[in-house]
């Protein structure tokens, strides 16, 4: 079935003092590159990894890319939130790790008690397509998000019971474990086995002819007794290159402004430094600019039988960091006549990281999409006002807007 690499501060591949043999099957098609610049290379067992920590809220962070030459489509993915699955058989207190495969294979302690985030964009084979919340919550092709060549970022935020998966800045899955909901495959623990409030994280290695790759893992620990999580004051940047820094303040009266996020550049080399002269960098002019953004992908028109089985697809480009919402509306009129709570019938939340094309999916909720239907019948049409507001830190938010009708 699955193998897995734990992970959590990923070091590279290769044996260490810590290393720990990976759980499972010693499948030969993990490839890893610890860091966004180096090359992915295949991973032996042991590999290096930290299996020290069990996360409770948490955003996991990794970009990923299909390896295989043959046309094929490589299956993959991440698991989260299962406990330990070293501890022996006779020492577990949890149903889901002393049952069936798991008894016998360290692997399956995190299959049957934590959670799948699924990764495999292919057409055919696999019907659990990308973000699925593996034989509970599946996502189907059309629910993948928009894929890039080459490396793809992929999100992973865990609140409490509330799972969120994000494709290239795009939502493509939210899940609730809520207890009693069982699992697509017979046999498999049900989600009130997998009420954990804390838990490890892994990677796939599904072997056989999958090559999927990663790189530049990180883990974000969104617990409240977080290390980092409630740190105040002045700090200090440092290193060439690009640096994303993620701020936030809090009035004298503890108000919370939402999460605001700054790119920048970490100047270059003294020119002719090509020798390396000992000369220390030179930071870059302070470039004023404000970030803008511009939307596109967007069709003139839409059928309503479209927009209820694949949302609408819209693409933010930006320029640097900005973020903001972007929200689907019918006219006040058409959302009395359709007995509609609201003219605002989807929105999304969407943040460019520095340069960036960011892709959100609306999807109208399902008696919305019913009034929408009857609204359309025997060609019909009705005008649908597709805006988006998104702001550069401490400027004014900027807006652009579409006309799309819905047939």
């Amino acid at each position: 079935m699955s193998a897995l690499l734990l992970i959590l501060a990923v070091a590279g591949c290769g044996d260490t003092p810590e290393a720990v043999p990976t759980p499972g099957p010693k499948g030969a098609n993990l490839w890893v590159a610890p860091t966004a610049g180096e090359k992915p290379a295949r991973c032996a067992t042991p590999c290096a990894f930290d299996p020290a920590k069990a996360y409770g809220d948490f955003r996991l962070k990794f970009q990923f890319r299909e390896g295989r030459t043959d046309g094929g489509s490589s299956n993959g993915g991440a698991f989260v939130r299962f406990p330990d699955p070293r501890v022996p058989v006779d020492q577990r207190p949890d149903a889901c790790a002393r049952t069936g495969a798991a008894a016998n294979d360290p692997a399956w302690v995190a299959i049957y008690c934590g959670h799948e985030i699924q990764l495999y964009d292919g057409n055919v084979g696999e019907p659990q397509k990308t973000g699925s919340i593996y034989n509970f919550d599946p996502n189907g092709i059309d629910d993948i998000g928009e894929p890039l060549e080459g490396w793809n970022d992929y999100e992973i935020e865990v609140v409490g019971q509330r799972y969120r998966v994000y494709r290239n800045g795009e939502l493509i899955n939210e899940f609730e474990n809520a207890p009693g909901q069982d699992s697509s495959r017979p046999g498999d623990p049900p989600t009130s086995q997998r009420q954990f409030a804390r838990g490890y994280i892994g990677l796939q290695n599904h072997g056989g002819p999958d090559l999927l790759q990663y790189r530049d893992i990180r883990v974000e620990d969104l617990s409240a007794d977080a290390p980092a999580r409630n740190r105040t004051g002045p700090f200090q940047v440092s290193g060439l290159g690009p640096h994303t820094v993620e701020v936030r303040s809090v009035d004298a009266a503890g108000n919370v402004e939402p999460k605001q996020v700054v790119d920048f550049e970490i100047g270059s080399t003294t020119p002719g430094d090509v020798g390396g002269s000992g000369q220390p960098p030179v930071p870059p002019a302070s470039d004023d600019t404000p970030a803008s953004f511009r939307l596109a992908g967007l069709p003139r028109a839409l059928s309503a039988k479209r927009l209820a089985r694949r949302g609408l697809s819209v693409q933010v480009r930006c320029t640097g960091a900005m973020s903001g919402a972007v929200t689907l509306r019918v006219s006040k009129a058409a959302a009395r006549r359709l007995e509609l709570g609201s003219s605002t019938v989807a929105r999304r939340s969407v943040r460019c990281y520095g340069e960036h094309t960011a892709t959100v999916r609306l999807r109208p909720s399902k008696p919305t999409l019913r009034a929408l239907r009857r609204a359309t019948r025997g060609r019909r049409t009705m005008k649908l006002r597709l805006t988006a507001t998104l702001e550069d830190l401490g400027r004014p938010a900027q807006t652009a807007g579409r006309n799309i009708t819905l047939r």
